[in-house]
């Protein structure tokens, strides 16, 4: 899809998944290191096996990279190498630059030392995993420039296009401490909106005083369950309670409730309390008698929402990801052939690339000269007209939007920023479920008053259609001529059953792109399998290694590979269609949320392979830094911490800055790891009752890295965040302005951005009717007889 542009890559190993990305996507990816390679001891064994790959590989200092730089159509970097990306795309023009950094290039924070679990505490992400007694805890692997990175993947990409209209670059500033945010479910936004924020429960979540447990024992370890209830999810809870009272489990009373209504029961005093309790220990009982294997089958023959929870071993041995081919065969160093995390998503036209493995530092330095050349001359202005985006990057791209709950829509909140005009199809009959889900606005009791539908859906259009009536069809059909892309994430199949699947859109509109995405994909043996994202994390293995080594797997916060997915099914989408724009020809594309997700555990998936290790859970340990965890602060039963990761050169520092014993500052790395548990009690005992700011500030003004272990309160008013604009008030036509969380990304000059909040269902039906598609009042009136409009 994009191998018509050349990336140089000069991101540090902590981004390189960005430049893996675009090249599965097709670009040339040309990786500048220094002489000799990049130092990856501060991040997992086999960091460089598992990312850099598919690129080529050359040395060189500033000199080499101003020489490679002239024959590139985009530069990412990290910050890493003391170059000004901005600068150098002052000189060209036409260049894209964008810098992948902790905080930001500019803000209070900038200039501020980070590791994984400081930008996760920082970002919201870290207070709402693990136990209630205990600290909480960040996922055992690295994350947060993970979700930078692919978030990095759609603006460049979008940089691109937007030059086929303007013939300019420009430069884009990407903070790993923002992306974390979206791995929150917009819970950071209760306090801007006056809502209660969730509460960590180990395996679950904790809503005001209601325990909701995800995490289930079975024979061979644990299952993810989604226990939940409403219109959508109550029938699955409701079938699981029949099995368990079918296996003796759990008595007639509790089988018969309605688990539909059962939450709305409970808060209006119609049902005791303590029956959540009960059905959630009638499931333990049920699963605690079978395996995971045998779960996972009861789940696709009774359709249920049960995962196994897996682990990295598990993983490999998945059956839909040998079905579908996901593993690529490589070569390492030595000989051993290993399993690599490969294709995420299925494309008729133009296939996702093979990568192949790694190679060693300046593998292709005698191509150097030809990678000096520019392959083609940058474009001039004017290739693509400018839509109702006005000056967003991807005015004038057209989508037709099928999805719904949070995978799919999160996906196209991203392209809407950018300033597409996206449709998006509902109705009355079967809304979408994420309007009923919180943080709700304080003192409204309407329709959609909640943080997560407006920020989930902000800046789309909202058309209600019913799309299972012929004259409801016949509307999608019009609507597949305007649009440039299509995208939909209901189970495998579903649009195929209603006539609306990609074969029968291209028969009206063959220049159309349309994107599935679904939790395992369209093809394979579990394609049918129907869950979320909780889910999804269970099997790709982000469960099993989220918690504590001494308790089950708590899991990261809910559906988890909700927010990991979206940015990859964003940057197909727009690969795909900046191919059809040089070319003429659409495509489908399948993308499956666990296979993009799989692709941020590559190293912990290496490891068993290569050195018999299984990843688990570590609380917050850390195989090299240290001491590296979480510290109470603040008064006692407050539930305020303190993150710090303790680099090799920074321990000195903290020693000083704790009041450590003086003696401890000479030892070396070895020591402090064979010593944690008491340092971590000193820590522990100098941290307790005083103020997380104030440690925060003195930490890193010492060169420790350390935050704040921030909730909503304290994200909504971090001056970093402010100074990068978010939150954002947008306005809602019911509500007056709404918090949404805005652009995860700072443009230089055509700065996406947020239109509106999420709308009530149907709020755009007359405008998509009339102005998008032409329809006069005669032909509408006959689609409300129809029953296709409300």
């Amino acid at each position: 899809m994009l191998s018509c542009y050349r990336i140089v890559d000069l991101t540090g190993p902590r981004a390189w998944l960005c430049g893996l990305v675009l090249a599965q996507l097709g670009a040339e990816v040309v990786t500048v290191e220094p002489p000799g390679g990049h130092d990856c001891s501060e991040l997992r064994p086999l960091w460089r096996q598992a990312y850099l790959r598919g690129r080529m590989l050359v040395e060189g200092g500033r000199e080499e990279i101003e020489a490679l730089v002239a024959g590139a159509d985009a530069v990412i970097g990290s910050g890493t190498d003391g170059l000004d990306l901005a600068a150098m795309g002052e000189a060209s023009p036409g260049l894209v630059t964008v810098s992948i950094t902790p905080w930001g290039e500019t803000g209070p924070k900038a200039g501020w030392r980070s590791s994984d679990l400081v930008l996760a505490a920082a970002g919201g992400h870290v207070v709402l995993n693990g136990d209630a007694d205990r600290p909480p805890v960040r996922v055992s692997e690295p994350q947060a420039f993970h979700h930078a990175a692919t978030e990095a993947v759609v603006h460049l990409v979008a940089a691109l296009m937007e030059r086929q209209r303007s013939g300019l670059g420009q430069h884009i500033d990407v903070a790993a401490h923002q992306c974390m945010l979206q791995a929150s479910q917009s819970q950071m936004l209760a306090a801007a909106v006056g809502a209660e924020a969730p509460r960590r429960f180990g395996g679950g979540v904790r809503l005001a005083d209601y325990r909701l447990r995800f995490v289930y024992p079975a024979v061979d370890g644990h299952v993810a369950v989604t226990f939940l209830f409403g219109d959508m999810i109550g029938r699955y809870t409701q079938r699981l309670m029949r099995w368990a009272h079918a296996e003796g489990h759990c008595r007639e009373e509790l089988r018969d409730l309605d688990y539909v209504r059962f939450f709305e029961l409970i808060y209006g005093g119609a049902l005791d309390p303590s029956l959540l309790d009960q059905a959630a220990d009638a499931i333990a009982r049920l699963t605690s008698t079978k395996t995971k294997a045998e779960l996972l089958q009861a789940a696709m023959e009774r359709d249920l929402l049960i995962a196994p929870i897996a682990t990295t071993a598990d993983t490999l041995a998945f059956d839909q990801f040998e079905a579908r081919g996901f593993w690529e065969a490589a070569e390492l160093v030595g000989g051993r052939t290993v399993r690599l995390p490969g294709a995420w998503a299925r494309a008729t036209g133009t296939p996702l690339r093979a990568l192949g493995p790694d190679g060693p530092p300046g593998a292709d330095n005698h191509r150097r000269p030809e990678l000096e050349r520019r392959r083609r001359p940058l474009p001039g202005p004017g290739a693509v007209a400018a839509g109702p985006g006005g000056g967003r990057p991807l005015s004038g791209l057209k989508v037709l939007d099928f999805s719904w709950v949070l995978a799919g829509p999160l996906a196209t909140r991203l392209l809407a920023d950018l300033g597409a005009t996206v449709v998006r199809i509902e109705t009355q009959k079967r809304p979408d479920v994420i309007r009923a889900a919180g943080p709700f606005l304080a003192g409204e009791d309407g329709g959609d008053a909640t943080a997560l539908w407006h920020n989930t859906a902000a800046g789309k259009y909202s058309l209600e259609l019913d799309i299972t009536s012929a004259a409801g069809r016949e509307v999608v059909f019009d609507l597949a001529r305007w649009a440039d892309l299509a995208y939909e994430s209901f189970s495998a199949g579903a649009l195929d059953r209603l006539g609306l699947g990609y074969e029968a859109l291209r028969e009206v509109s063959p220049r159309l792109v349309m994107v599935s995405t679904s939790l395992l994909g369209q093809t394979g043996p579990l394609a049918r399998f129907a869950g979320f994202g909780n889910l999804a994390a269970a099997l790709a293995g982000f469960f099993e290694i989220t918690g504590w080594p001494d308790r089950p797997p708590a899991g990261p916060f809910t559906a988890y590979t909700d927010y990991v997915s979206p940015r990859f099914a964003a940057a197909a989408m727009l690969a795909a269609v900046d191919h059809a724009r040089r070319t003429g020809a659409g495509q489908y594309l399948d993308v499956s949320q666990t296979e993009a997700a799989s692709h941020l555990l590559a190293p912990a998936l290496l490891a068993p392979q290569v050195h018999g290790v299984t990843a688990t859970r570590s609380g917050n340990g850390d195989p090299v830094l240290a001491p590296h965890g979480v510290f109470p602060v603040g008064a006692e039963g407050e539930d305020r911490w303190l993150a710090i990761a303790c680099h090799d050169d920074a321990w000195p520092a903290l020693v000083e800055v704790a009041g450590l014993e003086p003696a401890w500052a000479g030892w070396d790395n070895a020591r402090r790891r064979a010593e944690e548990a008491t340092i971590e009690a000193a820590l522990s005992a100098w941290t307790a009752g005083q103020g997380p700011d104030e440690l925060t500030e003195r930490l890193q003004g010492a060169g420790v890295a350390a935050h704040t272990v921030q909730h909503s309160a304290e994200v909504v008013a971090d001056p970093q965040l402010a100074h990068r604009g978010t939150p954002a008030q947008v306005p809602h036509p019911r509500y007056g302005n709404v918090w949404v969380e805005n652009s995860q990304a700072r443009w230089s000059r055509t700065q996406p951005a947020p239109a509106f909040a999420g709308p009530p269902v149907g709020h755009h039906t007359q405008e998509v009717l009339e102005d998008i598609l032409g329809y006069d009042a005669e032909v509408i009136a006959e689609l409300v007889i129809a029953g296709a409009i409300g």
